[in-house]
């Protein structure tokens, strides 16, 4: 049993609980397993889960999850779509529990959650090895829990749906691994390289390493860190989060680290974890480790070169935005100019008119009345030479919006 039992208990109040038990749905309720010796700790965890409308069954110790559980995979409607296991039960182990689901063809795509107060790398690694979807530490907080198992599903329902996709194409398949048996370890890995300069973007590239893994007939899983985003896949879909961890642990320890029965390979921003790396062969797998490497060095050149050219689009998008705003915005500066301009011409006329009219009661001897027409005509011709001038400075404007659009076009 985990020494920490006494300190995993989560106590949760009603303001903790993220949504009440909703009302009954067309669909059946998502069903989750939970073995967990400790009562309190069942309680809890059971009221939690219902409350956010899961069908909950339970267990106490392995042996009794278990039987149990291979009643529940005898029938699709009834085989449960998550399981929740403590790692020190009375009885045995989580770990051996969890290995025995994945080796049951009818559970091995259930995703499994650890739950304990074991944190060590080790014992994380132990749950990894023992094919588990993640790995949370006792004591939890409720939204956390929850948030990771809706993540668990959802990798399990894309890994269901590609061992069925497997199914069906099982024939096309083994025919092409037959084709490939004649190829060298080198050979694949050159082919690789071949292959990448056509490849439009990361999911694509993650996808044909793992074609080139599956050639090599290793399992494994492969991490991208790009511009856009890290992501993980395996052969199944999504990687679970906790494998996901182990990647990032053992990437930042080395270019190539074994733990456990996982090698992770690292150059740049690609991993590979590989789960089946022939080490009882030396020959073998001294081979494959020094072709690996060269296969995630050319990955990581792919990668480099895919995010330049998405960065690039990005620049282009950003430069055709500049160019469109500053086209309106000079339009703007057009219109208002010459709005401008036509007022200001209106307003000197008017003005002009004003003062003639003015003379008549003003008694302005003749000289004087010549000299304030000057002045008001000096005015006018001013007012205009500064308008010639402003045209000159909108011209400079509409030559600088043609030399962005020149830029526009030749990106």
């Amino acid at each position: 049993m985990d020494d920490r039992k006494g300190a995993d208990m989560t106590i949760f109040f009603e303001e903790d609980i993220v949504a009440a038990a909703p009302a009954a749905q067309s669909t059946p309720p998502v069903r989750i397993f939970m073995v967990e010796d400790q009562p309190p700790l069942r309680f809890n965890l059971k009221q939690l889960l219902e409350l956010e409308g899961f069908a909950v069954e339970e267990a106490a110790d392995g042996m009794s999850a278990l039987s149990r559980l291979d009643v529940l995979a005898s029938q699709a409607q009834t085989c449960p779509q998550l399981v929740l296991l403590d790692v020190g039960l009375p009885d045995m182990e989580g770990y051996d529990i969890c290995r025995e689901l994945k080796a049951d063809t009818r559970l091995a795509h259930v995703p499994v959650i650890f739950l304990s107060g074991r944190v060590e790398l080790e014992d994380k690694m132990a749950g990894y090895e023992a094919g588990a979807e993640d790995y949370i530490a006792k004591p939890y907080v409720n939204a956390e829990l929850l948030s990771k198992i809706g993540v668990a599903l959802r990798n399990g329902e894309s890994r269901q749906t590609g061992q069925q996709l497997q199914g069906q194409v099982a024939n096309a398949m083994q025919a092409a691994f037959t084709a490939m048996t004649s190829a060298s370890e080198i050979g694949i890995v050159l082919q690789f390289l071949k292959n990448t300069f056509v490849l439009p973007d990361n999911a694509a590239l993650q996808q044909c390493v793992l074609q080139a893994l599956q050639d090599l007939g290793l399992d494994a899983s492969v991490q991208l860190r790009s511009a856009r985003g890290a992501s993980a896949v395996n052969g199944e879909g999504p990687c679970g989060q906790l494998e996901i961890g182990l990647i990032d642990t053992l990437a930042r320890r080395g270019p190539i680290v074994d733990a456990g029965r996982v090698t992770v390979f690292t150059y740049g921003q690609v991993s590979l974890a590989v789960k089946n790396m022939p080490r009882e062969d030396e020959e073998r797998n001294g081979r494959l480790r020094d072709n690996l490497a060269f296969l995630v060095e050319g990955a990581t050149a792919r990668l480099a070169a895919l995010d330049a050219a998405w960065q690039q689009q990005q620049q282009a998008a950003t430069l055709a935005q500049l160019v469109s705003r500053t086209r309106a915005t000079l339009q703007i500066i057009d219109n208002r100019f010459r709005e401008q301009q036509w007022s200001s011409n209106d307003i000197m006329l008017r003005l002009r008119e004003d003062v003639e009219r003015a003379f008549v009661s003003l008694g302005l001897t003749e000289g004087q009345e010549r000299l304030l027409a000057g002045l008001v005509a000096r005015a006018t011709q001013e007012a205009t030479e500064l308008y010639d001038q402003s045209a000159d400075v909108d011209s400079s404007m509409k030559a600088l919006l043609q030399a962005l659009e020149a830029g526009e076009v030749a990106s």
